[in-house]
């Protein structure tokens, strides 16, 4: 399911949650239980893939439903949206709660998040669908709601920072596996047994003995650094200056229609009166 076209299946996701996420947000902006609603959408994310464990399906077509069909990924874009309604409510008792206890919920996060990552490096292949699949999203959803009551927000500096990462999200998600790639040809080709000067001239040597080097977890701080800066600029050097052509391409007449078409009711009414 990622063998041709690497990127359609994000992009034919996006779409699909663009195009339902007016219909889809409503109903749930309408819903009165909210708890009861959160735990409903967990659970429907948990159905596919308990089902699949149940009857024993662990093939690429399976793998590839679970992972990318936005009809099985629903439950999980409707919990986002019910979140920030809870997070945006009058009563504000969601985000008031987070911000009394953020250090324990961060600790808490913290803690699942490794126990999460150590279980699916040497866990079962079930506990990988569960863990890929919705069993970690009521942990997500603290995490982005912890972030998001952060008590920096007066700072001007860490309000920008957050906002220019914001922005860059998606360009991460589509730059970090191509930037991983080469970062572990590097990382292997600089830590083999020659000197770099010497690989130099004998590159094809090194290169086959970068094959047997294994990536080592000390330096992912590295690589995370320059997906971030990578992303950053790549969101705002092209992504930005893109998208605000093409806005301007097809918004542009649009606009200018709408004035026009106010300055002559305008008109009109002067003229009544």
């Amino acid at each position: 399911y990622l063998a041709f076209n690497y990127p359609a299946w994000s992009l034919s996701t996006l779409a699909f949650f663009y195009l339902s996420f007016p219909f889809v947000s409503v109903w749930m902006l309408r819903c009165r239980n909210a708890a009861g609603m959160m735990l409903a959408m967990w659970l429907l994310c948990l159905a596919l893939p308990v089902f699949a464990i149940a009857v024993g399906w662990h093939d690429a077509l399976v793998e590839g439903m679970l992972h990318i069909n936005p009809v099985v990924r629903l439950p999980e874009f409707m919990a986002d949206i019910h979140a920030y309604r809870l997070f945006r409510s009058p009563s504000g008792k969601l985000a008031g709660f987070v911000a009394e206890w953020r250090a324990p919920i961060l600790a808490g996060v913290l803690i699942v998040f490794v126990v999460g990552a150590w279980s699916y490096a040497i866990g079962s292949e079930n506990l990988k669908y569960l863990l890929h699949n919705g069993a970690l999203m009521p942990v997500q959803a603290l995490l982005i709601v912890a972030c998001a009551t952060s008590p920096f927000s007066h700072n001007a500096w860490l309000t920008r920072a957050s906002q220019r990462l914001g922005n860059a999200a998606l360009s991460i998600f589509v730059m970090h596996a191509v930037i991983f790639k080469v970062f572990n040809g590097v990382e292997k080709l600089v830590r083999t047994p020659y000197p770099l000067s010497w690989c130099m001239d004998h590159m094809r040597t090194c290169v086959a003995a970068s094959h047997e080097v294994s990536i080592e977890l000390k330096y992912f701080p590295v690589f995370l650094c320059v997906t971030v800066v990578a992303s950053v600029v790549f969101q705002e050097r092209v992504v930005g200056p893109v998208r605000q052509a093409i806005e301007k391409r097809l918004l542009g007449h649009r606009a200018t229609r709408v004035a026009a078409q106010q300055a002559q009711i305008g008109r009109a009414s002067c003229r009544e009166r």
